[in-house]
């Protein structure tokens, strides 16, 4: 059974990644609307698979991953889509990846699956764990990246203050082309919050 929510959104909790939740996350970033959105993941993502990453991230100090759930069955969906008993439903995943504590820096990462992505819940568990890597955390900068055909993302990004800081020409090969990586920075004194 999960524990209680590490942080609270207005509409999401964020809590520690768990060994119950590898399943959902399989699923989830199998979804040819995930998997095709995640820079490197090309090919599928089987339970031992994400297992083994599991008990890697678990180990680090470089990786701070969190599931995004909802409050009270908010969402909707069923147990395959990750409904729990308690009324939990896991609806994604955010993330603090490569922490360089002695230099203040993270790179964050972010996937909301399918179903649930037109409920502005990706906005708020990143805000959540903006808030989390610059108050708690101490964290100078944040990074992000985006496909540059991820239009949606971007967004996201700079509706939170995210400045878009470079490209990377033809970074990633998806569909039978390469396309080009948006690179993203925020710096704390420049977190406005919400």
């Amino acid at each position: 059974m999960a524990g209680p929510a590490f942080l609270s959104g207005e509409a999401v909790d964020l809590r520690t990644y768990e060994q119950e939740d590898v399943p959902f996350v399989a699923a989830t970033v199998n979804d040819h609307r995930v998997w095709k959105s995640l820079g490197g993941q090309v090919t599928p993502t089987n339970l031992a698979t994400e297992r083994r990453f599991f008990e890697e991230d678990s180990r680090s100090d470089a990786t701070i991953k969190f599931v995004v759930t909802t409050r009270d069955g908010a969402a909707t969906g069923d147990r395959a889509a990750g409904r729990e008993s308690d009324g939990e439903t896991r609806v994604g995943m955010v993330e603090l990846n490569d922490v360089e504590w002695d230099r203040a820096r993270a790179e964050v990462a972010f996937w909301i699956a399918p179903d649930h992505q037109d409920a502005s819940y990706g906005r708020d568990a990143l805000a959540t764990l903006v808030d989390y890597a610059f108050d708690q955390l101490g964290l100078h900068k944040l990074t992000a990246e985006s496909f540059a055909t991820n239009d949606a993302s971007m967004r996201l990004l700079e509706s939170l203050g995210f400045e878009r800081e470079g490209t990377l020409r033809e970074e990633e090969y998806v569909d039978g082309e390469w396309i080009d990586v948006a690179w993203y920075g925020l710096l704390a004194a420049d977190w406005g919050g919400r």
